[in-house]
């Protein structure tokens, strides 16, 4: 059963300028509403990395981050890219579900995004210095749109120790093997294996974030990924959409209508390209 509390993290919105290089390559309307957007899981890593993120990519939006406990429908510690994909969709696919549903009576009827963080280890690649490689998917979804984007992070390998445990008898969790092996407690809610192993300079919120922009892009230019990605920059009044659908249209034809100029022109210089 979903936990109905819901824990609110910050506020953020029209401190300093918007960055014009935003707001030229995307489609932008006065937001004179807060977003809310939920988080699906109240781990405090996972929700600050989505704040950071949301941060970063609209700065000129004010935005209420949430987390919220959703099942994630495969084990504690999800093996291979399939399984811990599977495991974000679900979380969010979980969320999105109740808010269709009619909400469950905490507020979570008014938001207008979803975005789950799931954890894996799988397989090393080649050249990797171990048999095990951490990572972690991204999904991401307007629950009211059905628009979804996942993205995955950076990986790096697990030392011997740590697999050892992941992989025998114990079958442990990261972070619980994380904790044996460091001597450390609830590290999974803090920097995390990255930030021991590297000595402090990237952590595990940090570690996500770039994951999270990744994951976030149609919605920061939803004039090239399609009309579903852009309601969350419009308000979701009436009004506002068919204004919001209209402009995003504009944009579509004007950047189509760019790609047929550049076209046009290749074909008349007969195709010479030069390179720089």
């Amino acid at each position: 059963m979903l936990s109905s509390r819901l824990r609110t993290v910050r506020v953020f919105g029209q401190a300093g300028p918007a960055r014009s290089s935003v707001i030229a390559n995307s489609s932008r309307l006065p937001h004179p509403r807060a977003r809310l957007v939920l988080v699906a899981s109240k781990n405090p890593v996972k929700v600050d990395a989505v704040d950071k993120a949301l941060r970063q990519v609209f700065p000129e939006l004010g935005i209420v981050v949430r987390g919220h406990a959703a099942p994630s429908g495969v084990p504690d510690q999800p093996h291979g890219d399939e399984e811990t994909l599977a495991g974000a969709r679900n979380r969010v696919a979980a969320l999105s579900d109740i808010i269709n549903a009619g909400g469950s009576g905490d507020g979570i009827l008014d938001c207008d995004l979803v975005v789950a963080i799931e954890g894996g280890v799988g397989p090393a690649g080649l050249g990797q210095a171990g048999i095990l490689e951490c990572f972690a998917w991204v999904c991401a979804m307007d629950p009211h749109t059905g628009a979804e984007s996942t993205a995955r992070s950076a990986s790096f390998a697990l030392p011997q120790p740590l697999t050892d445990l992941l992989l025998g008898p114990q079958a442990m969790e990261l972070g619980h093997a994380d904790d044996a092996v460091f001597g450390r407690k609830r590290s999974g809610r803090g920097s995390g294996t990255i930030g021991r192993l590297s000595n402090g300079v990237l952590d595990r919120t940090e570690f996500h974030v770039h994951a999270v922009i990744c994951a976030l892009l149609p919605w920061l230019q939803p004039q090239l990924y399609g009309e579903a990605y852009g309601r969350f920059l419009n308000d979701c009044g009436e009004a506002r959409q068919k204004q919001g659908h209209g402009h995003l249209q504009q944009q579509q034809q004007q950047w189509h209508s760019g790609v047929e100029m550049v076209a046009a022109g290749a074909s008349a210089s007969g195709g010479a390209t030069a390179s720089t």
